[in-house]
């Protein structure tokens, strides 16, 4: 799949389900943008229509955010957000066909 055609499927599903984060999703980790060291690391952790927030992490401690359009971001890391959401979605939607009843 082209880097443009899953970053439409990743915009098209935020818009389905809005904004989310790693936590919404039950992820165990979180996207990692940036390693930096052994001490640093730049993770993804919420997914908004446009873009993303990274979150700096020195020794484990949050010290810094950034907000990540998903056109800057590399196919592989598109390819893991886009594998997450999906699989969030159809859990959403599995949830809400139970509820009706």
């Amino acid at each position: 799949m082209q880097k443009r055609t899953i970053i439409k499927r990743i915009k098209a599903i935020i818009r389905n389900i809005g904004i989310t984060t790693n936590a919404d999703m039950g992820l165990g980790s979180s996207p990692i943008l940036n390693s930096i060291g052994s001490h640093t690391c730049q993770l993804l952790e919420t997914f908004g229509v446009d873009k993303a927030k990274a979150i700096t992490y020195v020794h484990e401690m949050e010290t810094d955010e950034d907000y990540i359009l998903y056109e800057d971001l590399s196919k592989e890391l598109l390819e893991e957000i886009l594998f997450n959401l999906e699989n969030y979605e159809v859990d959403l939607d599995k949830t809400m066909e139970r509820t009706k009843d």
